[in-house]
């Protein structure tokens, strides 16, 4: 996860790394869109084999986001913290297109986080099975109110190792066991309700799925499907910082299809 904070005393943008948080849980993994393997079209994807990237990788991209995130006046003033759910798309060609807040927390945050994956420079785009594909891609941007932190350049080499958290056996596997264990609720079933769930949860320094929440639903029954899927997963690979296991925040759209 990304965090921007804003010390009491000190009009200047900092950042740090919270020690329950790793600043960079921003993968997406969750079962593939039903497509032709061999021609995927415009299709959108929200995992592929290869990810798509920020220029010179996620430290980079830290460092893109930190001159362009400002702490909202306001927001200051009100006390006003929490996390911004951006969700967006990294085109073939690896322009960002469809930009949208998933979940805000107000005060001006929501705006200075849009605006600020909205201008960011071309990504090397996803890629799977041998193709350029088009990818969704969550990014948390956590806004705090707190002391003066290190230098920026320490704070960077101080996130530069942060390893993230995996399903045992990797992005295959999870595909595997939301195939297997998903259900699709009969009540959507016979409304026929197609969509992504957008969930976040925790995956501690043992690897447990700790306080699963749905950003943004479907429907009831599907969203309490969502949330029985993640209590139902065997313990992660934890994130890991300076050889250390620690808290990280991760996002992932469960899609639900009839099909």
């Amino acid at each position: 996860m990304l965090d921007f904070g804003m010390p009491q005393v000190q009009q200047a943008l900092c950042a740090c790394l919270l020690a329950t948080a790793a600043n960079h849980a921003i993968a997406q993994v969750v079962t593939a869109p039903n497509v032709d393997d061999t021609e995927f079209g415009d299709s959108l994807f929200t995992i592929v084999e290869v990810s798509p990237a920020f220029p010179g990788g996620e430290t980079e991209l830290y460092k893109y986001l930190l001159p362009a995130i400002r702490y909202p006046e306001a927001a200051r003033d009100a006390g006003i913290q929490g996390t911004v759910f951006v969700n967006f798309v990294v085109e073939k060609d690896g322009s960002i297109t469809n930009a949208n807040v998933l979940r805000g927390i107000g005060g001006g945050c929501d705006e200075v986080a849009l605006k600020a994956v909205r201008s960011m420079p071309v990504w090397t785009p996803g890629e799977h099975k041998g193709q350029k594909v088009r990818v969704r891609y969550n990014l948390p941007v956590k806004f705090t109110i707190k002391e003066p932190v290190p230098p920026l350049i320490d704070t960077v080499a101080f996130i530069d190792p942060v390893m993230m958290p995996s399903f045992p056996g990797g992005e295959a596997e999870l595909r595997a066991f939301i195939k297997a264990n998903l259900r699709y609720p009969t009540e959507a079933a016979k409304e026929e309700i197609i969509g992504d769930v957008y969930t976040t949860f925790e995956v501690d320094s043992e690897g447990n799925i700790m306080d699963p929440k749905v950003l943004r639903g479907v429907h009831p029954s599907i969203d309490t499907e969502a949330l029985r899927l993640l209590n139902a997963m065997p313990r992660w690979n934890p994130g890991m910082l300076n050889g250390k296991p620690v808290r990280v925040q991760f996002t992932l759209p469960i899609r639900f299809s009839p099909k």
